[in-house]
């Protein structure tokens, strides 16, 4: 199977009564849909754009180097790397070559020579970043990889970082990675999404190698790139909004909107406000015309589907849509997150948790909804249930900025499925992954306080703990939050990670505030939950 796009559209009020206007939304999908996990990946070039600045200096940046050089090493040769270092100006460190073993060396020490000094220059970082890539070639998929842990110190916004993405989007995805609790979440996650990438948070040096392989092996399941929606109203319908606070630009076809890369099997939804003037003739009238266009990765074949949205005026009583009507109910949960984010960010948690209590009793109203089904309502109440709890616990400034950090990767919209849990498909993305990981499984023996112990063997060097269907070990109790715990090896150790859950994760009784070594005999403590781990290996 090659590569496809595939689209579906929806409308919240598919049927409305004659002599009757109606403001109704659109619901649009898009699905990436690749070959089988064994097909080979196009050929990768990377730029790796690296904080040097002074707050970078010691184990930051050791780590740092320390990944970028084993990630080069996991890389075939076909593969070209780039390096570029900027703190109060930038450096290329390493042009872009193809990984010969001549190039692996000098890319190894012209890493080991960097330092850390000075202040943090982004936006001549990004740009020289952006300059290293060469013209893209058909077969092949361009990789900015952009790293720091700070703010900006040159009065780059959001705004003018994502301009500069911008004028490049078509030919470089763009990832981020915001490293440690001090730099600014809001500004590389709008960042990664001009460039139709990801955001990925590491919160702490010891989890650099793991985490930089794990954006670089999402990267390997991108299946369609490119990918933007065409929007023309037809019959004096108006676009009145784009839920997810997207910008799109007037284009000669309709309005134009980017949108996401998307991995085999992924979908993107986006809700559209639209104004409908009352028709006074009963029928079927048509109200948008949708196009999504992408491109097969890779390659320079454009995919494109076409769908037009039509209504149904009728005599007597219109009607919603259940399903499209669950998907706007989505879209406003994570818009009103984004709300009470902005209360947070001010120290007014009690304002951020009350933006969040009648968004939670709205979606627990939707038809079908039940509790921990796994479903995408339940995935976003269970994830506004933890924000809520987060928030009320009025959180020191460090913890806030650390829990805000680890919640950027989930879009309750797009249904509520933290990046860093979604399984590598291909042989490229589990090859990276395992490569800093190492083989082999993990045994986990599981007690709760008072009951009998049951051992789990999981075929896979990484699992994530946490109270919602998904996650690879259940533990359905209040006091777990919905991601609490990831258990991952490195090196072939296994590697104990709190994922900033309000309740904390204990090992022999000590609650760890970074990525925790696991030893023969150690004890950790989730909720009323006792476990003990060890590879199969």
């Amino acid at each position: 199977m090659t590569n496809r796009l595939s689209l579906q559209t929806g409308l919240e009020h598919p049927r409305v009564t004659v002599g009757a206007g109606v403001t109704t939304h659109a619901v649009i999908t898009v699905s990436g849909h690749g070959g089988a996990v064994e097909v080979a990946r196009p050929r990768l070039t990377v730029v790796f754009v690296l904080d040097v600045s002074g707050s970078m200096s010691g184990e930051p940046l050791t780590q740092v180097k320390d990944s970028v050089e084993r990630l080069c090493g996991l890389l075939p040769p076909t593969d070209r790397v780039g390096i570029v270092a900027f703190a109060s100006n930038p450096v290329v460190v390493a042009d872009v070559e193809a990984l010969t073993p001549a190039h692996q060396s000098a890319v190894r020490r012209r890493l080991a020579g960097l330092s850390a000094s000075g202040s943090t220059h982004m936006t001549a970082g990004l740009t020289t970043g952006l300059a290293a890539l060469p013209p893209r070639e058909p077969d092949e998929r361009q990789l900015l990889v952009l790293l720091t842990d700070g703010a900006p110190t040159d009065g780059s916004t959001a705004d003018s970082l994502g301009a500069l993405v911008g004028a490049r989007r078509d030919d470089v995805a763009v990832v981020t990675l915001g490293y440690g609790p001090n730099h600014n979440a809001d500004l590389l996650a709008a960042v990664a999404r001009a460039g139709r990438g990801q955001y990925w948070y590491i919160a702490d040096p010891a989890e650099a190698n793991v985490e930089f392989a794990r954006a670089l092996g999402a990267q390997a399941d991108v299946v369609v790139d490119a990918v933007e929606l065409v929007l023309a109203p037809v019959g004096g319908v108006e676009i009145v909004s784009i839920l997810d606070g997207a910008r799109p630009r007037f284009s000669s076809d309709g309005l134009l909107m980017q949108r996401p890369d998307l991995r085999d099997g992924q979908q993107h939804t986006t809700i559209v406000t639209l104004k409908v003037p009352a028709f006074v003739e009963t029928g079927r009238w048509p109200l948008l015309d949708v196009v999504a266009r992408g491109r097969a990765v890779g390659t320079a074949t454009r995919l494109v589907e076409r769908a037009r949205i039509e209504l149904d005026v009728v005599h007597g009583e219109g009607g919603v849509d259940p399903v499209a009507h669950r998907a706007v109910a989505l879209a406003g949960a994570e818009n009103a997150r984004v709300a009470a984010r902005s209360h947070a960010d001010a120290g007014r948690f009690d304002a951020a948790a009350a933006v969040l209590r009648p968004i939670v009793a709205r979606l627990e109203a939707q038809p079908g909804y039940s509790k921990m089904d796994g479903s995408d309502v339940s995935e976003a109440v269970e994830q506004l249930l933890d924000e809520i709890v987060a928030y009320e616990a009025r959180p020191t400034a460090e913890q806030y900025r650390e829990f805000k950090s680890s919640q950027m990767a989930i879009d309750v919209a797009q249904g509520g499925v933290h990046a860093a849990d979604v399984k590598m498909k291909s042989v490229a993305s589990r090859t990276i992954m395992q490569g800093v990981q190492g083989a082999g499984g993990l045994v986990v023996e599981l007690t709760q306080k008072g009951g009998p112990s049951q051992v789990t063997t999981f075929n896979a060097p990484e699992i994530t703990i946490g109270r919602v269907p998904g996650n690879d070990l259940v533990l359905p109790a209040g006091n777990i939050s919905k991601r609490h715990t990831r258990i991952v090896m490195r090196d072939g150790k296994p590697i104990v990670v709190c994922l900033k859950s309000t309740n904390g994760t204990f090992v022999n009784g000590r609650r760890i505030t970074s990525p925790h070594v696991l030893q023969e005999g150690d004890v950790v403590q989730i909720g009323d939950f006792s476990l003990t781990v060890r590879p199969t290996t």
